[in-house]
């Protein structure tokens, strides 16, 4: 059924098009004119659905290129966890760092394991960890563009240590309809391999990294 009307849309268009590029292309009598005019109209057709498209996926690209990936402004040595990562205990646990700290339903708590190697989960009053890692939901920026970013700071002096981005892009209106008949797609920054990782082992530099993790 989505393709059958996708199907109509595009016929209809279609013949809009060619209606109204007949139209205009008979006020003129000369036959070079008649050329110009053909070829406007035409390209205008094919831009106007489009047009948001290109300059949608060149504001990307450039973001994605001057924009997305990780920076560490500061360094930190023998970490052993932090509050909120994205990565899950038994990742971090590979990366060198011993436990992580999280709030839940206005109540922190701490992810780790017991001296028999169990991993565990406790309730604490505070995190002890000084250092965070904030991030919050993609957020759209502008031509379809989204955006998702990590930082990582320090609780006590809010210096922000490092920063990781990543950008997406869904396509013009004419994929905003598509999705609306439950189509999916779209693209992200095509970054190197485990660069979210080593934003994490740069900034925040666990005192040993398991042999798993190099």
């Amino acid at each position: 059924m989505i393709a059958l009307m996708l199907l109509i849309g595009l016929l209809i268009y279609i013949g809009l098009a060619a209606l109204l590029t007949f139209l205009i292309r008979r006020r003129f009598t000369a036959s070079r004119a008649k050329s110009i005019a053909t070829i406007v109209t035409v390209l205008a057709f094919i831009l106007i659905p489009t047009a948001d498209e290109f300059a949608g996926k060149w504001y990307f690209d450039s973001l994605c290129g001057k924009e997305a990936g990780a920076k560490t402004s500061k360094s930190i040595e023998g970490v052993e966890g932090m509050i909120n990562p994205s990565f899950p205990l038994s990742e971090l646990e590979k990366m060198g760092y011993r436990f992580h700290e999280f709030q839940f339903i206005g109540k922190f708590y701490r992810s780790g394991r017991d001296s028999s190697g169990k991993e565990i989960e406790r309730e604490i009053q505070q995190p002890s960890s000084r250092y965070a890692v904030k991030r919050g939901p993609w957020q759209k920026v502008r031509l379809g563009v989204s955006k998702y970013e990590e930082l990582i700071v320090d609780v006590q002096t809010n210096e922000t240590l490092g920063r990781y981005a990543t950008f997406s892009y869904g396509g013009g209106w004419v994929a905003d309809v598509l999705r609306s008949f439950g189509l999916t797609g779209g693209i992200t920054c095509q970054l190197p391999p485990n660069t979210q990782r080593e934003f994490y082992l740069n900034t925040l530099k666990p005192s040993k990294v398991s042999s798993s993790g190099k």
